[in-house]
């Protein structure tokens, strides 16, 4: 029996394709389980997927500024404003998740369902962290660079 460990070592060794239309898969499984008429099932595997958001971020090593050690200036100039344009799309799609959401749940009548609520506001809560995080790298970026 593999531990997880175990599979997410061998996950990372897939090639791109497979780990693309799996992370489509465990995207979409839930979206349909919401929309069909089980919200709670579906709400329940979209808000367990944010622990998983969260323990990828910390491993990742995202809130680290070790990236900026071994750089030229050049390529921090470069990473920084990669850093600020994900920064800018993170923060406009937290805004579309949030009014978009409110629409879709206005216009199919899901106001009564809580589960709908929660799940657009952990959206826009996802991306808005994304967002600050991406910011706070871009400014990091900004003051090793002003050195």
């Amino acid at each position: 029996m593999l531990n997880n460990t175990m599979r997410i070592v061998r996950a990372a060794n897939l090639p791109t394709i497979y780990r693309a239309l799996f992370f489509g898969d465990a995207v979409a499984f839930p979206l349909i389980l919401y929309a069909s008429g089980f919200p709670t099932v579906g709400g329940a595997l979209l808000l367990s997927s944010v622990v998983v958001f969260a323990v990828a971020i910390i491993r990742s090593g995202a809130l680290a500024t070790s990236w900026l050690g071994n750089q030229t200036l050049k390529t921090i100039e470069r990473a920084i404003r990669f850093e600020l344009a994900k920064a800018l799309v993170c923060a406009g799609l937290a805004v579309d998740a949030l009014f978009g959401g409110a629409r879709l749940i206005n216009h199919y009548h899901l106001w009564h369902h809580g589960v709908s609520l929660v799940v657009v506001f952990t959206a826009a809560g996802l991306l808005a962290i994304a967002s600050g995080l991406f910011f706070t790298r871009w400014f990091a970026g900004y003051l090793f660079s002003q050195r």
